[in-house]
């Protein structure tokens, strides 16, 4: 296994970055750190994207227009992230379940998913070479384009909508019983908000189904001013007041105390 699955290095780059922007850090910038949505990871598929799409095209035109109004993050806010994300991701699937269509026939255990495969793709996209085309497209602006019609064919509706990244991020934290048994999820399941942050790219670390299991920020010595982040709540109750007390504040990005505050329950063990 050695040399397998190891994660592409764009969201250690860019923390790094930001922890070498400043000599001094306070609590305030070490916890922004953790919240930075900036989106530079994908600047580049926005051009290859951009240079796809066929101008003549309404449905690419609007895609385009979305592009225009990019600010280059991944908030809920954010709009055209949509589709440079899911043009990236449907890229380097097309060409790759083509590339590798030998591995895959000869073993089904064979996982594309375990293999970083940004970088190869993107020289393929980018410099084109004729041998690997696709033939049935015979040139590589047609394929591109057919992977553009094939992103519209599925989400048909976002070319409508307001263009933003947060409902197509919306976090799901569901409890495991309610998976079983969906009626539950009305009382066990944390409310399905829309969120910025991206899965792999960017320092805040968001999906449907995955997040931050905490975050904290805290100097020795001064824990009073310490801060700390929990997805869901304190007690593992529903009824309980505490059960999603601290989930707003995670999924807005709240500062909240790292201390406990006063006493109000104590749960006492009897044997």
């Amino acid at each position: 296994m050695l040399g397998n699955a190891y994660h592409n290095p764009a969201r250690a780059f860019q923390i790094k970055k930001r922890l070498y922007s400043s000599n001094q850090h306070t609590l305030a910038t070490m916890y922004a750190i953790q919240l930075d949505e900036e989106a530079s990871f994908y600047d580049r598929w926005e051009k290859v994207l951009e240079k796809s799409l066929d101008k003549s095209n309404l449905k690419h035109k609007k895609i385009l227009a979305t592009l225009h109004e990019w600010d280059h993050h991944c908030s809920s806010s954010s709009k055209g992230f949509f589709w440079i994300r899911t043009f990236r991701e449907m890229v380097i699937k097309s060409i790759c379940t083509r590339l590798f269509s030998p591995c895959l026939n000869a073993s089904p255990q064979f996982h594309l998913g375990r293999m970083d495969l940004d970088e190869p793709i993107y020289l393929i996209v980018t410099q084109q070479p004729s041998y690997l085309v696709d033939p049935s497209y015979k040139s590589w602006t047609a394929e591109l384009r057919a992977v553009i019609d094939a992103m519209i064919r599925e989400k048909p509706e976002r070319l409508d909508g307001d263009g933003t990244w947060g409902p197509c991020n919306v976090s799901a934290v569901q409890h495991p019983l309610s998976k079983a048994l969906p009626i539950l999820g009305l009382f066990l399941d944390m409310p399905k908000m829309p969120n910025g942050g991206d899965l792999d790219f960017a320092p805040k670390v968001s999906g449907r189904a995955f997040g931050a299991s905490m975050r904290m920020v805290v100097s020795p010595g001064h824990e009073e001013d310490g801060i700390m982040n929990m997805p869901c709540g304190q007690s593992g109750h529903p009824l309980s007041p505490h059960y999603r007390d601290q989930h707003k504040a995670w999924l807005d990005g709240i500062p909240t105390s790292f201390l406990p505050g006063e006493t109000k329950y104590t749960l006492e063990l009897i044997p």
